[in-house]
């Protein structure tokens, strides 16, 4: 079973996820994908192997898209998909 982290709007962008960890930003006028943000991998990729599963948990905080990972990171990146910080959590997302 693939699940997605849903779906959040934030600046001028929507942010949408797939099964396999990759986040898609979409200009919220257009649909047009402006940027992606791919799967990660990580400490706990014994328990779940990158590119099979990652849900990707979305959260907006200030101008930021704030991404968890069941791969054990927590990232953070801008309306055009770079990536501001990313923090190594060790536990599952």
């Amino acid at each position: 079973m693939h699940m997605a982290g849903g779906v959040v709007a934030f600046s001028d962008v929507i942010a949408v996820t797939s099964g396999d960890g990759q986040v898609w930003l979409l200009d919220r006028s257009t649909g047009q994908v402006r940027s992606t943000v791919p799967p990660l991998t990580g400490p706990l990729d014994a328990i779940v192997p990158p590119g099979v599963q990652d849900y990707r948990a979305l959260a907006v905080a200030s101008d930021l898209l704030v991404i968890g990972s069941t791969t054990g990171y927590v990232t953070a990146v801008g309306p055009d998909g770079r990536v501001t910080w990313r923090h190594a959590g060790g536990r599952l997302g």
